[in-house]
C-alpha cells in the first residue's frame, strides 16, 4: 500500500515564533518557516520568514532586537529551494550591486567561504 504524502501545515510567522520561544523547536531540528528561521530571517510576510545565507539590512543590529528585518536590501542564498521574485546564479569572480546602494560592488568572493 502506497503511503499518502504528507500534508503541509500552514501557520502565520506569530504562532511560530511563539513555538521556538517555548521551546518547542530545538537548535537540532531542521526548520524553516516558507511560503519562513536559523539566525538570519527576514520577515517577508504574515507566512513566510526565510532564512537565506547572507541578508544586507539597513540600520544598525540595535534596530532590531524587536523584530526581524523585513525589507533587506540584499538576501543571498547558495543553496536553496525557495522561489524568490529572481535568479541568478553568480562565479567567485562576478560583482554584485545592490539596489539600494547603485555605487557599491560588492565581488562574490568576498562573501562566499
Amino acid at each position: 500500500m502506497k503511503t499518502p504524502p504528507l500534508s503541509l501545515w500552514r501557520m502565520p510567522r506569530v504562532r511560530y515564533d511563539r513555538l521556538v520561544e517555548a521551546g518547542v523547536f530545538g537548535p537540532e531540528d531542521r526548520i524553516e518557516l516558507l511560503d519562513g528561521r536559523e539566525e538570519k530571517p527576514i520577515a517577508l510576510d504574515e507566512r513566510s520568514e526565510p532564512e537565506p545565507d547572507i541578508v544586507v539590512v539597513p540600520g544598525r543590529p540595535r534596530d532590531y532586537l524587536d523584530a526581524h528585518p523585513s525589507r533587506p536590501v540584499l538576501i543571498v542564498e547558495v543553496a536553496g529551494d525557495w522561489k524568490y521574485d529572481s535568479v541568478r546564479r553568480l562565479r567567485r569572480n562576478a560583482v554584485v550591486t545592490p539596489l539600494a546602494a547603485p555605487r557599491a560592488r560588492i565581488r562574490v568572493a568576498q562573501i562566499l567561504p
